[in-house]
């Protein structure tokens, strides 16, 4: 039996394609755990860049779908104090989006990088899930930029809306390649199972088993959002079909709204239908980018409890601290801009 093993793929093979038993291959291949389940990379789920992903969720959560909401809120309580604030906190937005992206592109470089490095299956899950947030993230500040457009008249700045759609695409590329086949799953549960009953390590086998496996959760968002759109031009081709009979529809309709609907919920709906279709869906996303955070730092915490003291990733070092110190220019632009705003209030 061979026990030189490079990478998951070795184990892969050798117990798939050469029809070797799982249990009695990791009981002779003793490295066939740590290569399947091992490692860690800093660069990727160190101590240091995990501080900055709560950073990230927590700044985008503030700055993308809740300060359009906080401005239509205070849109008509006009002062100077008011108008300060305006300006303070779009400053500040402006200095998350931008950190955002280089966030993104940052995490981009570093998982090509990695997945040439022969990553373990844990790792490749991880990268997977870490994909998913970063174009999530994007995506909810994409939104809430269309939604204060919407509701508060917002300028709307195309170039950072192609410049995020650009990283989003290139995020959603490499989030499939990433991807485990899901045709070796019975072989990473096979192996999974026999480094449990073996060597007494945490039991990952769940995590392979295809009735338990289910798509990430940006898939599930694209599967809704094709859906949505689908039964969006269902509609509209009927609507298109039906033409000569609009008016009469709509004559109708209006008479059920006119008896059923009181007057003032019509004004309601006709005045600020848009905006508060626009803050449900921006308060949408402050829940959905908790969930889809949750699953990586369970994974990161899996990994951890698989590798103990063999932990690549558990030592702060260059990377980890330049991880954090990503985000000192908007603390630097909130000391500055907080100044400014004290000394505009003093004058």
């Amino acid at each position: 039996m061979n026990c030189t093993i490079l990478e998951f793929a070795d184990v892969v093979e050798a117990v798939q394609n050469q029809n070797l038993n799982a249990t009695e291959y990791v009981a002779t291949c003793d490295e066939a755990c740590l290569v399947m389940f091992g490692s860690g990379d800093p660069d990727i789920s160190g101590p240091g860049v995990m501080i900055g992903y709560i950073c990230q969720v927590t700044l985008t959560c503030i700055f993308g779908p809740l300060l359009p909401v906080l401005f239509w809120l205070i849109r008509f309580r006009m002062s100077n104090f008011i108008t300060l604030l305006k300006r303070f906190l779009l400053k500040l937005r402006s200095t998350v989006y931008n950190i955002n992206a280089f966030y993104a592109v940052s995490i981009i470089v570093a998982i090509l990088v990695r997945i040439k490095q022969t990553p373990s299956i844990l790792e490749v899950y991880f990268m997977s899930e870490l994909m998913d947030l970063q174009i999530s993230i994007l995506l909810s500040l994409t939104v809430a930029t269309v939604c204060d457009r919407i509701m508060n008249d917002a300028k709307f700045k195309n170039a950072r809306v192609l410049y995020h759609a650009a990283i989003c695409i290139a995020s959603i590329f490499l989030s499939y390649k990433v991807a485990l086949p899901k045709s070796a799953f019975p072989v990473y549960y096979e192996v999974a199972l026999a480094c449990h009953e073996i060597y007494q390590i945490k039991d990952v086998s769940g995590r392979f088993q295809l009735e338990n496996v289910d798509d990430s959760a940006f898939k599930t968002t694209w599967i809704i959002i094709g859906a949505s759109g689908g039964a969006g031009a269902v509609i509209s081709s009927i609507g298109v079909l039906l033409a000569k009979y609009a008016t009469r529809i709509y004559e109708n309709v209006e008479k059920i709204v006119r008896i059923f609907i009181p007057v003032r919920l019509r004004r309601l709906v006709s005045k600020y239908g848009w905006t508060l279709w626009s803050i449900s869906i921006v308060l949408l996303w402050l829940p959905y980018l908790v969930l889809i955070t949750i699953p990586l730092f369970e994974t990161q915490y899996l990994i951890k409890q698989l590798n103990g003291d063999k932990l690549n990733d558990n030592e702060w070092s260059y990377g980890q601290t330049t991880a954090v110190l990503l985000w000192m220019p908007f603390t630097w632009k909130l000391f500055i801009e907080t100044i400014s705003m004290s000394n505009l209030r003093v004058s």
